[in-house]
Protein backbone atom coordinates (compact mmCIF):
# COMPACT_ATOMS: atom_id res chain seq x y z
CA UNK A 1 0.00 0.00 0.00
CA UNK A 2 1.51 3.25 -0.77
CA UNK A 3 1.88 5.57 1.95
CA UNK A 4 -0.50 8.63 1.76
CA UNK A 5 0.12 12.09 0.00
CA UNK A 6 -0.12 15.12 1.69
CA UNK A 7 -3.03 17.67 0.90
CA UNK A 8 -1.53 20.30 -1.61
CA UNK A 9 1.46 18.58 -2.83
CA UNK A 10 1.73 17.09 -6.55
CA UNK A 11 2.31 13.35 -7.10
CA UNK A 12 6.36 12.30 -7.36
CA UNK A 13 7.21 12.24 -11.37
CA UNK A 14 6.75 9.04 -12.96
CA UNK A 15 9.70 6.52 -12.39
CA UNK A 16 10.64 4.11 -15.01
CA UNK A 17 12.62 0.84 -14.76
CA UNK A 18 16.04 0.39 -17.00
CA UNK A 19 17.27 -2.51 -17.75
CA UNK A 20 20.69 -1.03 -18.00
CA UNK A 21 20.58 -0.25 -14.02
CA UNK A 22 18.67 -3.14 -12.90
CA UNK A 23 16.31 -1.97 -10.51
CA UNK A 24 17.07 1.32 -9.94
CA UNK A 25 14.15 3.84 -11.07
CA UNK A 26 15.11 6.46 -13.29
CA UNK A 27 13.49 9.87 -13.55
CA UNK A 28 11.75 10.00 -16.63
CA UNK A 29 10.30 13.52 -17.69
CA UNK A 30 6.84 13.25 -19.32
CA UNK A 31 6.48 14.00 -23.49
CA UNK A 32 3.85 16.75 -23.41
CA UNK A 33 2.37 17.67 -26.42
CA UNK A 34 2.73 21.53 -25.39
CA UNK A 35 6.45 21.65 -25.41
CA UNK A 36 6.59 19.44 -28.56
CA UNK A 37 4.23 22.64 -30.16
CA UNK A 38 6.68 25.11 -28.55
CA UNK A 39 9.19 23.42 -29.80
CA UNK A 40 7.33 23.51 -33.12
CA UNK A 41 6.65 27.12 -33.30
CA UNK A 42 9.93 28.52 -31.82
CA UNK A 43 11.69 26.10 -35.05
CA UNK A 44 8.71 27.25 -37.47
CA UNK A 45 9.84 31.10 -36.38
CA UNK A 46 13.55 30.26 -36.87
CA UNK A 47 12.95 29.77 -40.23
CA UNK A 48 10.85 32.57 -41.14
CA UNK A 49 12.75 34.99 -39.94
CA UNK A 50 16.16 33.59 -41.41
CA UNK A 51 14.11 33.34 -45.04
CA UNK A 52 13.39 37.39 -43.89
CA UNK A 53 16.77 38.17 -43.25
CA UNK A 54 17.75 36.26 -46.57
CA UNK A 55 15.35 38.39 -48.48
CA UNK A 56 16.62 41.63 -46.87
CA UNK A 57 20.18 40.66 -47.37
CA UNK A 58 20.05 39.56 -51.14
CA UNK A 59 18.44 42.79 -51.90
CA UNK A 60 20.48 45.07 -50.40
CA UNK A 61 22.30 46.79 -53.01
CA UNK A 62 23.13 50.92 -53.53
CA UNK A 63 20.73 52.39 -56.24
CA UNK A 64 23.24 55.00 -57.03
CA UNK A 65 27.07 55.28 -57.19
CA UNK A 66 29.00 55.66 -54.56
CA UNK A 67 32.51 57.66 -54.93
CA UNK A 68 34.92 56.42 -52.82
CA UNK A 69 37.66 58.98 -51.25
CA UNK A 70 40.28 56.37 -50.77
CA UNK A 71 40.27 54.93 -54.11
CA UNK A 72 38.57 57.52 -56.22
CA UNK A 73 36.46 54.10 -57.47
CA UNK A 74 33.13 55.26 -58.61
CA UNK A 75 30.63 52.08 -58.28
CA UNK A 76 27.05 50.44 -57.23
CA UNK A 77 27.89 49.07 -53.67
CA UNK A 78 26.72 45.31 -53.28
CA UNK A 79 25.77 43.41 -50.25
CA UNK A 80 28.38 40.58 -51.08
CA UNK A 81 31.96 43.52 -51.26
CA UNK A 82 31.41 43.04 -47.56
CA UNK A 83 32.61 40.21 -46.28
CA UNK A 84 30.65 39.65 -43.16
CA UNK A 85 27.75 39.88 -45.01
CA UNK A 86 29.01 37.12 -47.33
CA UNK A 87 29.75 35.33 -43.94
CA UNK A 88 25.72 36.13 -42.98
CA UNK A 89 24.92 34.63 -46.58
CA UNK A 90 26.53 31.27 -45.96
CA UNK A 91 25.18 31.00 -42.82
CA UNK A 92 22.21 32.10 -43.60
CA UNK A 93 21.56 29.63 -46.50
CA UNK A 94 22.85 26.36 -44.15
CA UNK A 95 20.44 27.77 -41.65
CA UNK A 96 17.36 28.14 -43.65
CA UNK A 97 18.06 24.30 -44.96
CA UNK A 98 18.27 22.70 -41.45
CA UNK A 99 15.42 24.66 -40.00
CA UNK A 100 13.25 23.51 -42.59
CA UNK A 101 14.46 20.38 -41.94
CA UNK A 102 13.84 20.05 -38.51
CA UNK A 103 10.34 22.12 -38.72
CA UNK A 104 9.20 19.04 -40.66
CA UNK A 105 10.98 16.45 -38.29
CA UNK A 106 8.57 18.47 -35.57
CA UNK A 107 5.75 18.57 -37.50
CA UNK A 108 5.97 14.63 -37.91
CA UNK A 109 6.76 14.30 -34.34
CA UNK A 110 4.01 15.91 -33.23
CA UNK A 111 1.25 14.18 -35.68
CA UNK A 112 2.52 10.49 -35.55
CA UNK A 113 3.73 11.04 -31.72
CA UNK A 114 6.94 9.50 -32.73
CA UNK A 115 10.43 10.15 -34.01
CA UNK A 116 11.28 9.54 -37.41
CA UNK A 117 14.55 8.02 -35.96
CA UNK A 118 15.87 7.33 -31.92
CA UNK A 119 19.23 9.40 -33.14
CA UNK A 120 17.24 12.13 -34.11
CA UNK A 121 17.01 13.54 -30.37
CA UNK A 122 20.72 14.01 -30.19
CA UNK A 123 20.74 15.47 -33.70
CA UNK A 124 18.28 18.19 -32.60
CA UNK A 125 19.85 19.18 -29.72
CA UNK A 126 23.64 19.26 -31.01
CA UNK A 127 22.33 20.85 -34.60
CA UNK A 128 20.42 23.82 -32.68
CA UNK A 129 23.69 23.96 -30.61
CA UNK A 130 25.90 24.71 -33.42
CA UNK A 131 22.45 26.53 -35.04
CA UNK A 132 22.54 28.78 -32.25
CA UNK A 133 26.39 29.78 -32.31
CA UNK A 134 26.41 30.29 -36.20
CA UNK A 135 23.78 33.00 -35.96
CA UNK A 136 25.23 34.37 -33.03
CA UNK A 137 28.22 34.99 -35.17
CA UNK A 138 26.80 35.89 -38.44
CA UNK A 139 24.07 38.29 -36.76
CA UNK A 140 27.73 39.84 -34.42
CA UNK A 141 29.95 40.08 -37.71
CA UNK A 142 26.80 41.67 -39.68
CA UNK A 143 26.82 44.78 -36.61
CA UNK A 144 30.23 44.76 -36.44
CA UNK A 145 30.80 45.37 -40.46
CA UNK A 146 28.01 47.75 -40.43
CA UNK A 147 29.52 49.69 -37.42
CA UNK A 148 32.91 49.34 -38.92
CA UNK A 149 31.84 50.35 -41.88
CA UNK A 150 29.52 53.36 -41.03
CA UNK A 151 32.18 55.07 -39.35
CA UNK A 152 34.96 54.71 -42.30
CA UNK A 153 32.19 55.62 -45.31
CA UNK A 154 29.22 58.19 -44.86
CA UNK A 155 26.88 59.45 -46.95
CA UNK A 156 23.14 59.68 -47.62
CA UNK A 157 22.92 56.68 -50.07
CA UNK A 158 24.81 54.38 -47.61
CA UNK A 159 22.15 54.74 -44.88
CA UNK A 160 19.72 52.31 -46.54
CA UNK A 161 22.59 49.87 -47.04
CA UNK A 162 23.63 50.10 -43.84
CA UNK A 163 19.89 50.08 -42.30
CA UNK A 164 19.63 46.51 -44.39
CA UNK A 165 22.81 45.38 -42.73
CA UNK A 166 21.50 45.87 -39.39
CA UNK A 167 17.95 44.64 -40.69
CA UNK A 168 19.71 41.46 -41.19
CA UNK A 169 21.92 41.22 -38.16
CA UNK A 170 19.00 41.70 -35.64
CA UNK A 171 16.72 38.74 -37.70
CA UNK A 172 19.75 36.73 -37.07
CA UNK A 173 19.71 37.67 -33.54
CA UNK A 174 16.01 36.90 -32.78
CA UNK A 175 16.32 33.89 -35.04
CA UNK A 176 19.18 32.65 -32.27
CA UNK A 177 17.13 33.35 -29.69
CA UNK A 178 13.87 31.27 -31.07
CA UNK A 179 16.86 28.92 -31.81
CA UNK A 180 18.05 29.11 -27.80
CA UNK A 181 14.24 28.22 -26.99
CA UNK A 182 14.31 25.59 -28.91
CA UNK A 183 17.41 23.86 -27.54
CA UNK A 184 16.57 24.36 -24.11
CA UNK A 185 13.46 22.50 -24.49
CA UNK A 186 15.33 19.65 -26.39
CA UNK A 187 15.68 16.64 -24.29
Amino acid sequence: MAPPQPSGLSPPPPMVQSPELGQQPVYSPPSTSTVLVVKLVCKALTAALIFISFIILVTNNTSDLIEFACTGAVKYVKFYEVSAYRYMLFIIVLALVYSLLQTAFSIFHITSQKRVHKGLAVLDFYGDLVLLYALATAAAAGFGATVDLRREISGEVLNEFFGKGNATSSMLFFASICTAVSLVLSK
